[in-house]
C-alpha cells in the first residue's frame, strides 16, 4: 500500500532533494603545526579520505612580486614543493595551464598533474583558484601516476606595499596506493613547504 511518507520519499528522490541529498558539512578548521612563520590548518569533510590543508603566512615583499612568482608557471620548481619542473601550456586571458612533475621518494612512483589556474582581483589583492584539469600538450606519462586531484587557491593580501599575506588552501589526491597517513602527510607538506619556500624566494630577492 502507498502511503503518503512513501511517495513523498518517492518524489524527493526522482527530483534529487531527498533529505541526505546534500554532503554532510566539513569540520572546524584545526592547528596542524607552525614552522617558520607559516601556520598550517586542516579540516575534514565526511566522505572524503584526505583533509583540505589551508596555509597562511606573510611575505616581506610586494603583492605584485608575489604575483608574479605565482604566474610564472615556467618558473614553480623553485619553490612549490617537491616540483622537478613546470612549463606553462598556455594562456588565455586570466587563465592560464600549467604542468607540474612531482618527485616522491622511492619506491613511490612519482606524480605529475596539469592545473588550471584562473586570477580573479579582490577588494585587497589577488586571488588565483586552481584545479586539477586535462590538456593535449601534456598527456598522461607512462612511468608518473597522473594526480586525480589537486585543487585549491592562492589569496595574496597588500598588508602595506612591502608585505603580502599569504593564504594558500590545497586539497588533493595523490592516486595510487599509498598508506594514509604518507598521504596526509605529502598533502600537508604541499601546504607548509611551498610557503616556506616562497617566503626563503622573497629573502633571497635582490635589493
Amino acid at each position: 500500500m502507498l502511503t503518503l511518507a512513501t511517495v513523498a520519499l518517492a518524489g524527493a528522490l526522482l527530483t534529487g532533494r531527498a533529505a541526505h541529498a546534500d554532503p554532510p558539512p566539513a569540520t572546524a578548521w584545526t592547528h596542524a603545526v607552525s614552522r617558520g612563520g607559516v601556520d598550517v590548518y586542516l579540516r575534514a569533510r565526511p566522505g572524503e579520505a584526505l583533509p583540505t590543508f589551508r596555509a597562511e603566512t606573510v611575505v616581506e615583499a610586494p603583492l605584485e612580486w608575489v604575483a608574479a612568482q605565482v604566474e610564472d608557471g615556467d618558473h614553480h620548481a623553485r619553490w612549490f614543493h617537491h616540483t622537478i619542473e613546470s612549463h606553462v601550456l598556455q594562456r588565455d586571458g586570466d587563465t592560464f595551464w600549467v604542468y607540474h612533475h612531482l618527485y616522491s621518494p622511492p619506491p613511490v612512483a612519482h606524480r605529475d598533474v596539469v592545473l588550471r589556474v584562473h586570477r580573479e582581483a579582490t577588494a585587497q589583492g589577488l586571488r588565483y583558484r586552481f584545479e586539477a584539469d586535462r590538456h593535449p600538450k601534456a598527456p598522461p606519462h607512462a612511468d608518473w601516476i597522473r594526480m586525480p586531484r589537486l585543487d585549491g587557491v592562492f589569496e595574496l593580501t597588500r598588508e602595506h606595499p612591502g608585505r603580502t599575506r599569504v593564504l594558500y588552501r590545497v586539497r588533493a589526491d595523490p592516486g595510487g596506493r599509498l598508506p594514509p597517513w604518507m598521504a596526509r602527510r605529502g598533502v600537508r607538506d604541499i601546504a607548509l613547504h611551498t610557503l616556506l619556500n616562497l617566503r626563503a624566494l622573497a629573502a633571497a630577492r635582490p635589493g
